[in-house]
């Protein structure tokens, strides 16, 4: 009978050592414990501006129109995970438009303004947004954040030689981990 009742209280206590041991690793797994360090999701933005930097836009026709270069303040991604591009046109024909993102070392990423996200309404006063959310190619293709950002746009309707739409504006966002 003794042997029963040892038995009884090994097997309980022996439940109870595994409780505690599961609760255990589960708060060191909630609070980021263990050996791995945890990464911290972030973001850095420019903020939908003006095209010249300062009140307004240019107005695009067929050499390329390049908008004011921008940076980055102080961001601290390590590895981009998403990204898009927002441009605010005005312009009745957007089929007729080029568009890329220019990145600090100078190459370009072209942006399909045809598979763009448009949302109603205007930006900037005047013009519709064009959100591109950039291809797990092209981010593969970004060295860093630091340098000069830009956006070119260019009217490829080669029958009129005058400019009919603005780049009024834009804004890039990038996504990540820390």
């Amino acid at each position: 009978m003794y042997a029963k009742q040892g038995a009884s209280k090994m097997a309980s206590s022996n439940f109870w050592f595994l409780c505690a041991a599961v609760a255990g690793s589960l708060t060191l797994a909630g609070c980021g414990g263990g050996s791995t360090p945890a990464t911290q999701s972030a973001s850095c933005e420019l903020p939908l501006k003006y095209a010249d930097g300062a009140n307004g836009g240019y107005r695009i026709g067929a050499a390329s129109t390049l908008a004011v270069p921008r940076q980055f303040n102080a961001c601290t991604l390590t590895q981009i995970q998403a990204a898009s591009v927002s441009l605010c046109i005005d312009h009745q024909q957007i089929s007729e438009l080029s568009a890329q993102l220019v990145l600090p070392n100078n190459t370009t990423q072209t942006l399909n303004l045809q598979s763009a996200q448009t949302p109603g309404g205007t930006c900037l006063l005047t013009g519709k947004l064009f959100t591109i959310t950039l291809s797990s190619a092209a981010l593969q293709s970004i060295g860093g954040l630091q340098g000069d950002w830009t956006v070119s746009l260019a009217d490829t309707n080669q029958v009129s030689t005058t400019p009919v739409g603005y780049l009024v504006g834009w804004s890039l966002k990038m996504d990540g981990a820390r």
